[in-house]
């Protein structure tokens, strides 16, 4: 492939909005962008690529790790800064029964039905049946809340100092080491949030009758948002080029409520001012759900 840039400068002209000398190409920067364990395990054989392993980093959707020779096969252009990429690796079989490898962190319990339950503090928070391919959520925190104070109560978590320090170690290097453009999967959303921790029909249903409850929730769920993201950049903003953050925003449309929606776009105005005053490079809000993208100039 004849190339004149590096894949960085690649990708922030086209972030730019200026034309490079040919179009950036992502493969694996994020989850969106990335490939199931068992097509990546048969994509290895049809390559012929023996080294390595199948690292299944994405439990729940079952995502592979696209390691370099494949990177490179297919003329990648982006990094993924992802902390469920790092740290050490344990054992596992994928549905198909090719050998693989999970993060060590993550426990499992067989069901009596055959099914694989993961586990989070000895507690079944996911379910991947028995001839399935992915994990399917079955627990949700805060389904049953009902009042302000069970939001008042509930620990609505974050990256902690020892994620943030990991992640920012591998930001630099990534930065200093690669001609990639690094992409930091931040990932948090206030809809798909939502949606795991009062279940997907409960959430559509408080969506559809909003309510002090509901408006509430979705305050905090911005505000965590917003606090976790303050921090993240602080960490790791001026060693990326851009960022990824899930999320529907098209539901105030659907729902017609004021005050569904107004999460989103506070997350999107606070997001690019963050960003702007953690580096000067330009970055690319990538919001996966609505398929848009947001730039901020250099």
């Amino acid at each position: 492939m004849n190339s004149t840039m590096s894949s960085r400068e690649r990708v922030l002209r086209a972030l730019a909005h200026q034309e490079p000398d040919r179009v950036p190409i992502d493969c694996g920067g994020m989850r969106s962008s990335g490939i199931a364990a068992i097509a990546y395990g048969r994509l290895k054989d049809y390559l012929a690529l023996r080294e390595g392993a199948v690292y299944v980093f994405d439990v729940r959707q079952q995502l592979a790790v696209i390691e370099p020779p494949v990177r490179e096969r297919f003329g990648a252009d982006v990094l993924s800064l992802d902390l469920d990429q790092l740290g050490d690796w344990q054992p596992y079989t994928l549905p198909d029964g090719r050998q693989a490898l999970m993060p060590a962190s993550y426990q499992f319990e067989a069901g009596q039905d055959g099914s694989l339950y993961w586990l989070d503090r000895g507690k079944r928070i996911a379910k991947l049946p028995n001839g399935g391919y992915y994990f399917d959520l079955i627990d949700f925190p805060l389904a049953g809340a009902t009042s302000l104070s069970d939001l008042e109560e509930y620990n609505w978590g974050g990256h902690s100092d020892e994620q943030l320090a990991i992640l920012r170690s591998q930001a630099v290097q990534l930065s200093e080491q690669t001609d990639k453009a690094i992409m930091g999967r931040f990932s948090g959303s206030v809809y798909e949030r939502g949606q795991k921790l009062r279940g997907f029909e409960r959430f559509m249903l408080d969506l559809a009758e909003g309510g002090p409850f509901v408006e509430a929730f979705l305050e905090k769920l911005t505000e965590a948002h917003l606090r976790d993201l303050e921090r993240y950049l602080a960490a790791v903003g001026e060693h990326i080029h851009l960022i990824q953050m899930r999320g529907a925003h098209n539901v105030r449309r659907r729902f017609r409520r004021p005050c569904i929606g107004a999460g989103s776009s506070r997350i999107t105005a606070a997001s690019t001012a963050l960003y702007a005053s953690a580096t000067r490079t330009c970055t690319c809000f990538c919001i996966v759900a609505a398929r848009s993208t947001r730039c901020c100039p250099t």
